[in-house]
């Protein structure tokens, strides 16, 4: 029979490995199946702990391989980083093009003249202006687009389309003031030198038949338009 000590941090393995293999142990001499328990155990026990060494020196020689100098490495080893580094330069790369596209496009969205966005802040301004429309609504004057699901106003109805050629924008949205409120409406093309004109914009005033025209050049722009 084998005699082996077994310490104290393998006890508690030892002891699981030999109950589950001395259950299923097809021999009926008690003896020799608990000498084959203790030879698989260290057999097994020897290949854990090979593989941990194994594992370990693998790790060591990655470590040393990112520490040593380029000029350093062999052939192989050098290949090998530059075309780590070459894939890590084109992941950079391309995020920073998808961001720099993301904030390229909200940022023409926010601040063009010529966005939606820009054409309303444009056109608040050119009623907040007007001392008609100061006289009839009163100051303060806000500006907010059509009320959604949820009760906010941030969003402006509005349409672009093009006739002949020529790009087309028609808005809508609402001011108010303290003593009354109206609704805006515009429309604004693009003239021969690619900038938005107004076509016309008026105010229709609420608890009155009044409309307030702020801008009427469709008869101007419209013969420019025809000998372009």
């Amino acid at each position: 029979m084998i005699s082996i000590r077994i310490c104290a941090r393998n006890q508690n393995k030892f002891q699981n490995f030999s109950q589950l293999f001395f259950n299923t142990c097809p021999s009926k001499d008690t003896k020799l199946c608990k000498n084959d328990i203790v030879r698989r155990f260290l057999h097994r026990n020897a290949l854990n702990q090979k593989l941990k060494e194994d594992s370990g020196r693998h790790n060591t020689q990655i470590a040393e391989q990112k520490d040593k100098p380029f000029s350093e490495l062999s052939l192989g080893q050098k290949v090998a980083r530059t075309g780590k580094d070459a894939s890590y330069l084109t992941v950079i790369v391309i995020g920073v093009s998808i961001t720099g596209a993301m904030f390229y496009m909200i940022g023409r969205e926010l601040f063009s003249r010529e966005s939606p966005n820009g054409v309303y802040s444009t056109a608040l301004k050119d009623c907040t202006n007007d001392v008609r429309i100061e006289a009839a609504l009163g100051k303060p004057i806000k500006g907010y687009g059509e009320t959604t699901r949820r009760g906010r106003r941030r969003f402006t109805s509005h349409s672009e389309y093009e006739v002949e050629g020529v790009k087309h924008i028609r808005m809508k949205f609402y001011i108010e003031g303290p003593h009354n409120k109206g609704t805006v409406h515009l429309e604004k093309v693009k003239d021969p030198n690619n900038k938005y004109q107004y076509r016309y914009m008026f105010v229709d005033l609420d608890n009155s038949n009044r409309s307030i025209i702020i801008e009427d050049n469709r008869q101007m722009l419209d013969n420019l338009l025809k000998q372009v």
